[in-house]
């Protein structure tokens, strides 16, 4: 039996090819449905996977909410693989799927974008909406991008911060920035990247207290409006909250929320149950 398992973000694409139970892991580029380009993903993935047939396909992806909103995911497997069964999930169900089963908790993401949702045995009871990188996204690597650029061209920062930022941008002025995120077809990755090259400098202060709003935000977002048991589990997977694991594990704390599991990603998990099934 050979099974394909995906784990897509706006970001990035983790790929486990399992064959006899043995795992081979690819990473590709996000495969969000709003935003994909059909013709250079087959010709990229064909690529990838010219050797591996699937018997079967388990696909979990930002963005696939819905029959409608996944189509163009639904179509391009389709093209890619056939007529091989294909389970398409949005990518809460693969947290729900790898870390949370059927306990009753929170599955969230923190990535380039966040979501939450409270399950209970492997159903959703209620969402938070995500309204994405313009509206939402509350503690993102793209909503903290937004607020550090808010911030470095209002004149919010100090000069040795602001240094920092700089250095993130690599030479952009105010005009290469509006462009990128008005004219790009996916500014939400972009502010991702921007907030990722910034924390890679290391947070100073200001920087750090920037973070830990945007981080606040996050939980009362995505997790406080929950009427949850006590002591029900909260699983934030993503990469997000795994670079910011302390800073996010205090904000938690602080917000009551003790029963915490903090993933960077979801796919060893997934092989390994999909596997046995």
């Amino acid at each position: 039996m050979k099974i394909l398992i995906a784990d897509s973000g706006a970001t990035k694409t983790d790929w486990a090819l399992v064959q006899d139970g043995k795992p081979v892991y690819v990473r590709t580029g996000g495969m969000h449905p709003a935003w994909l380009d059909p013709e250079s993903e087959v010709r990229n993935l064909r690529e990838s996977f010219r050797d591996f047939n699937p018997d079967r396909i388990h696909f979990y992806g930002a963005g696939c909410s819905d029959e409608v909103t996944s189509q163009p995911l639904s179509d391009l497997l389709q093209e890619l693989f056939g007529s091989t069964p294909c389970e398409l999930y949005d990518d809460l169900t693969a947290v729900v799927h790898a870390f949370l089963g059927q306990e009753e908790g929170v599955a969230a993401i923190l990535g380039t974008g966040a979501a939450s949702g409270h399950f209970k045995k492997g159903e959703r009871i209620s969402l938070a909406a995500s309204l994405g990188f313009a509206l939402g996204d509350e503690g993102s690597g793209a909503d903290i991008g937004k607020s550090i650029l808010k911030h470095y061209f209002r004149d919010g920062f100090s000069t040795e911060a602001a240094a920092t930022v700089e250095i993130a941008l690599g030479g952009m002025d105010y005009h290469d920035v509006m462009q990128k995120i008005y004219q790009s077809p996916s500014p939400g990755s972009w502010l991702g990247s921007l907030t990722a090259k910034v924390l890679s400098g290391g947070m100073g202060e200001e920087v750090s207290e920037l973070v830990n709003f945007r981080l606040n935000r996050f939980a009362e977002v995505f997790l406080k409006q929950y009427h949850l048991p006590h002591g029900a589990p909260v699983v934030i997977s993503g990469g997000v909250a795994s670079s910011l694991r302390q800073p996010l594990t205090d904000v938690l704390k602080a917000g009551g929320f003790n029963n915490m599991r903090i993933e960077r990603s979801p796919i060893t998990e997934l092989v390994r149950k999909i596997s046995r099934t």
